[in-house]
C-alpha cells in the first residue's frame, strides 16, 4: 500500500494513540483485578529449580544489571502497586506483592497480543516495525518480572520455613 507523506504521518499518530490508549486501558483494567484472582503458580518448582532459573536469567540476560532502568507503572492506577520497592515486610504483604508480579506479567502479555490488531490496518513494514517495538518494550519487562518473581518466591519460602 503506497501512502502519501501526510497519510504516513496520520498512521503514525493513529498508531501512537492506539498504543498509548491500550497501555492505559490494559493497565487500568488489570489494576481492578482482585488480588484473590491472581496466583503465582510456582508451587511445583523446587527451591533448586528456582535458583537455577534465577542463575540462568542473571547469566544469560544480566537482568539484575538493567532492570532498575525499566519504567514502573504498577502504582499509576489505584488498584496496582509499584514493584520498585518492597512494600510490607510481613508475610501477607509479601504474598500480596508476589501477586502484583502476576498482574504486571499479565499486562505485558496482553500488550504483546494486542500487537496483532494494528498489523492488519497498516502497511506490512509498519506492522513489522510495531512488532519490533512491542518486543523491545515488553519482553525486557517480562524478563525482569520473571526474575523478581523467582527471587521473591525463594525469599518467601525461606521465611516460611523459618517460621514453621
Amino acid at each position: 500500500m503506497k501512502l502519501p507523506f501526510h497519510g504516513l504521518w496520520a498512521l503514525v499518530v493513529i498508531d501512537s494513540f492506539y498504543w498509548l490508549s491500550m497501555s492505559f486501558l490494559v493497565g487500568f483494567i488489570a489494576s481492578k483485578i482482585p488480588l484473590r484472582w491472581l496466583s503465582p503458580r510456582l508451587e511445583s518448582l523446587s527451591g533448586r529449580s528456582l535458583s537455577d532459573r534465577i542463575s540462568f536469567l542473571r547469566m544469560r540476560t544480566r537482568v539484575d544489571r538493567w532492570k532498575s532502568y525499566l519504567p514502573e507503572g504498577g502504582g499509576f492506577f489505584g488498584g496496582g502497586v509499584s514493584k520498585s520497592h518492597l512494600g510490607s515486610r510481613d508475610l501477607d504483604g509479601m504474598k500480596a506483592m508476589q501477586k502484583e508480579f502476576v498482574r504486571a506479567s499479565f499486562v505485558h502479555q496482553i500488550l504483546i497480543i494486542l500487537w496483532i490488531f494494528p498489523f492488519f490496518f497498516n502497511p506490512y513494514w509498519m506492522g513489522v516495525t510495531m512488532g519490533i517495538y512491542v518486543f523491545f518494550a515488553n519482553v525486557p519487562c517480562l524478563l525482569s518480572i520473571k526474575f523478581s518473581t523467582y527471587r521473591f518466591e525463594l525469599l518467601l519460602r525461606k521465611i516460611e520455613s523459618k517460621g514453621s
